[in-house]
């Protein structure tokens, strides 16, 4: 999880985002930033990035 997002994520914010090989499978990520200032990390679903081509 890149630092720098983490920082800006304020008390009970959240983050979605896919982290994993980004040429193969990833898992789709929710971190949530507790009041405390901890971070609460919980893997959602396996997830595989797609390009955009146009048509």
């Amino acid at each position: 999880m890149p630092a720098v997002l983490k920082a800006q994520l304020a008390p009970l914010g959240r983050l979605l985002i896919p982290l994993g090989d980004p040429d193969g499978v990833q898992w789709l990520t929710k971190l949530t930033r507790e009041p405390d200032g901890r971070f609460v990390e919980e893997r959602i679903e396996e997830v595989r990035f797609v390009p955009l081509i146009s048509g």
